[in-house]
């Protein structure tokens, strides 16, 4: 079985991703997923339609949000730059109650004063308005939107310490909390002129290497995502021309000629997204630095693949809650059989309860 994407957008991701919930599925059986999973800008708009769809395939459908968040203290004070400021998190829901908690989350970010050109919530305010354990979610670090990019991306000098305490504050507020690692290169469409996805790579190849030295140093187990916002590679064509119509839509009303000569012409430039459809995700894990100096780690993937399907995903029980949904790549160095080992006992044996007051 192999393993699936956990940050996944469809056309709920208004002028963001491509395709509906029905397509998502069809494209994860194709690529032999046991499960699928949507990750929506904001909102929960596509989980009924992923449910209906994935269960009628026969696969496992996982809930999920791509939450916008911003510090507390920012959340409805400052001017309007620093209202505008949103960073990305990726959650999941592992049972019912998580889902709930999506819903909370998604209903608290939408309201006013907090809403502010879009949802915003606080990882503070997560904690307070969950309506149950936070140990019935997957929280995983965010794309290079995320406050833990953009903290090693920007902050001169000190983003190694600004980095620590991030991830130590969310690995003590959220109990099951991975660092999210992407990796979007490919040599077909770089150093072709398209300087924004030129950008992209290198930002990326920048951090992967922290982020993984990082997750040793504070022992935080890292997942390979996609961010796919399309399904297959045949569908490029039409997300760029809903990207570049997005990009029309900005310009004012007596520019829109200007404007519409100028997206032709020049849009290709700022598109991102070549590499970012539904695809194997092994053959992305394998392009990451040090995979191939720890054979280890792609040979206990079929393992971990098994276990998450028949332990976690079968069940909606509270203390189902350990484990991951997809690949995980353990960075200590160990061999095979101690790294299988310990991958079946954190599959397996759930986390020390935590009481229904704990938010």
């Amino acid at each position: 079985m192999n393993a699936p994407d956990l940050h996944v957008h469809s056309g709920y991701s208004t002028y963001d991703g491509f395709g509906g919930p029905e397509a998502v599925v069809d494209r994860a059986v194709e690529l032999g997923w046991g499960a699928v999973c949507l990750t929506e800008h904001g909102w929960l708009g596509s989980a009924p339609a992923l449910y209906k769809a994935a269960k009628k395939a026969g696969i496992k459908p996982i809930i999920g949000c791509e939450l916008y968040v911003t510090p507390e203290d920012t959340l409805v004070d400052g001017d309007k730059d620093v209202l505008q400021e949103r960073r990305h998190l990726t959650v999941l829901a592992l049972s019912f109650e998580g889902y709930q908690n999506l819903v909370a989350w998604a209903n608290v970010s939408m309201q006013r004063p907090a809403y502010y050109n879009g949802p915003r919530i606080s990882l503070d305010r997560m904690a307070e308005t969950a309506p149950h354990g936070l140990y019935h979610n997957v929280v995983l670090s965010g794309c290079l939107g995320g406050e833990l990019c953009q903290c090693l991306l920007h902050m001169n000098g000190g983003a190694d310490v600004a980095a620590k305490l991030y991830l130590e504050s969310a690995k003590a507020l959220f109990p099951n909390f991975y660092i999210e690692l992407q990796n979007h290169a490919s040599a077909k469409y770089m150093n072709e002129g398209y300087s924004t996805y030129d950008r992209m790579v290198e930002e990326q190849t920048y951090v992967l290497d922290r982020l993984l030295d990082l997750s040793q140093t504070l022992d935080i187990p890292v997942i390979v995502t996609n961010d796919s916002h399309y399904q297959s590679q045949t569908q490029r064509r039409p997300h760029i021309a809903m990207m570049a119509r997005k990009s029309f839509r900005k310009a004012s009303e007596s520019h829109r000629d200007q404007a519409r000569e100028s997206t032709s012409k020049t849009f290709l430039d700022q598109y991102a997204y070549w590499t970012q459809y539904m695809r194997p995700m092994e053959k992305i894990a394998a392009t990451l630095p040090r995979w191939q100096r720890r054979r280890h780690l792609k040979a206990s993937t079929p393992l971990l693949t098994k276990l998450m399907y028949d332990s976690i995903l079968s069940t909606t029980s509270p203390t189902a809650c350990q484990g991951l949904l997809t690949l995980i790549l353990w960075t200590k160095s160990s061999d095979d059989q101690s790294l299988d080992s310990r991958i079946l006992w954190h599959t397996m044996v759930p986390k020390r309860r935590i009481g229904s007051t704990t938010r």
